[in-house]
C-alpha cells in the first residue's frame, strides 16, 4: 500500500526501541493513575491523544512536541511525540531563529499513537524514562506548555511596541497589570520573540501598512479636516508622508509654524 509520509522520525517500535540510549541516571515522573500513560491506552481522537500527552508532561514537569507523522490516504495512520529536550542544541551563523533557553540534552522520552479502525488512537509504544530533572512545582508556570500569549497578551505587546517600548519595560508593565510574574502567563523571552515576529512581518510592508492606516483613519474620520499626502520614488518606495487631523489644524491655526 502507497503511503504518504510527512516528517516521520521513525517507523515502527523497533526503530524507537534503538533509539533509547542506555543512561544510569534516569528519572521516571510520578502521577495520579488517571494522568498516567500506559501502552494499550486508546483515544477517539488524535487531537485527544495530543492533549494528554501534554496534560502529562505538564503535571509532572516537562514540556512537549511534535517529533513526526505517517499518513496514508490522507489519514495520519502514526503519531509521534517526544520530551521537548530530545535532540541536541544546533547552532547556525545564518538566518537568526526564535530565541530559546532551553537546553535539548538528548532525552529519549517519548510516545508513539497508531491508528486502529476501532479503537482510535492508541499508545502503541512508551518511554518514560527521562536524563534529566522535571521542572519544580514552583516552577511549572513557566513552561512552555503552561505559557500561551493570549490576544490580550498580543495586543498589549503590539501597542508597546508601536510606542518603541522594548520587551524588558512591557514585561515588567504586563506583570505590574497582572499582578505578578507568577500571573503574567508569559516570559520576557516570549515577548521579545513575538516583538520580532511582528517586525519579520512587517518587514518590506511598513509602509504600505502605514498607508492603509492613513486611508482607515479618514474613512472613520468621515470628515474632510483630516488630510494626508504621500510620495513615491520609481521604484515605489515611500519618500515623504504628511497627514493632519483636526486638532492639528486648529494649532497651527492658533500658533502659527507648528509642526508635530
Amino acid at each position: 500500500m502507497e503511503s504518504d509520509t510527512h516528517s516521520t522520525s521513525h517507523v515502527d517500535n523497533q526503530s524507537y526501541s534503538d533509539d533509547v540510549v542506555g543512561n544510569t541516571d534516569v528519572n521516571t515522573p510520578e502521577c495520579p493513575i488517571e494522568l498516567k500513560p500506559f501502552i494499550g491506552r486508546s483515544f477517539p481522537t488524535l487531537d485527544n491523544a495530543t492533549e494528554f500527552y501534554e496534560n502529562y508532561g505538564r503535571s509532572v514537569g516537562f514540556d512537549t512536541r511534535k517529533n513526526g507523522s505517517k499518513k496514508v490516504h490522507n489519514i495520519t495512520i502514526w503519531f509521534y511525540m517526544v520530551c521537548n529536550r530530545e535532540g541536541e542544541q544546533k547552532f547556525s551563523d545564518q538566518q537568526p531563529k526564535r530565541r530559546c533557553k532551553l537546553k535539548k540534552c538528548g532525552c529519549n522520552a517519548c510516545v508513539a499513537f497508531k491508528f486502529d479502525c476501532d479503537r482510535g488512537y492508541v499508545i502503541q509504544y512508551l518511554n518514560e524514562e527521562h536524563n534529566h530533572p522535571m521542572v519544580d512545582i514552583q516552577h511549572q508556570n513557566f513552561m512552555r506548555l503552561n505559557r500561551q500569549l493570549e490576544l490580550v497578551h498580543k495586543k498589549f505587546i503590539s501597542d508597546c511596541a508601536g510606542a518603541n517600548i522594548g520587551p524588558s519595560l512591557t514585561f515588567k508593565l504586563l506583570t505590574e497589570l497582572m499582578g505578578g510574574y507568577e500571573t503574567a502567563g508569559c516570559t520576557v523571552l516570549d515577548i521579545r520573540n513575538y516583538t520580532r515576529d511582528i517586525r519579520r512581518y512587517a518587514e518590506g510592508y511598513d509602509a504600505q501598512i502605514i498607508i492603509d492606516e492613513m486611508k482607515k483613519k479618514k474613512k472613520k474620520e468621515n470628515c474632510d479636516a483630516f488630510m494626508y499626502e504621500y510620495e513615491v520614488d520609481s521604484r515605489c518606495r515611500l519618500m515623504h508622508l504628511f497627514w493632519c487631523d483636526p486638532i492639528a489644524k486648529m494649532n497651527f491655526m492658533q500658533i502659527d509654524d507648528l509642526i508635530s
